[in-house]
């Protein structure tokens, strides 16, 4: 018998043409997030009532929290590059550009 042939605990998760949730997760390759907050918005009327909103809304908020802290980390990277490169540093916070002595100290720089 397929998975999707039955379902433990009763039919909640079936769509009106009777497709199931994970195939909708599949086919649209969601994310754990994007999964729970679908999860609960499809079930809601069939099963949890508001309580299943209220999880998706759950869901819904840390998922924001996590695209905000992803922005902000990745906004500060662009910032910190384009310092960087202004500045004419070199990735190590040194002046740029001298070569590396292994001896210790650097050694001048090969265009001058």
């Amino acid at each position: 018998m397929q998975a999707n042939e039955h379902q433990v605990g009763g039919n909640h998760y079936k769509t009106a043409n009777g497709r199931e949730h994970w195939d909708i997760v599949e086919e649209f390759n969601l994310d754990y997030f994007q999964g729970q907050i679908t999860k609960y918005l499809f079930r809601w009327e069939q099963k949890g009532g508001i309580r299943d909103l209220e999880k998706a809304r759950h869901f819904l908020d840390k998922y924001i929290e996590i695209a905000q802290f992803r922005e902000k980390k990745a906004m500060a990277t662009k910032c910190d590059t384009r310092t960087v490169l202004s500045e004419g540093s070199n990735a190590l916070g040194g002046e740029s550009p001298r070569r590396y002595n292994p001896d210790g100290g650097n050694l001048p720089d090969a265009r001058r």
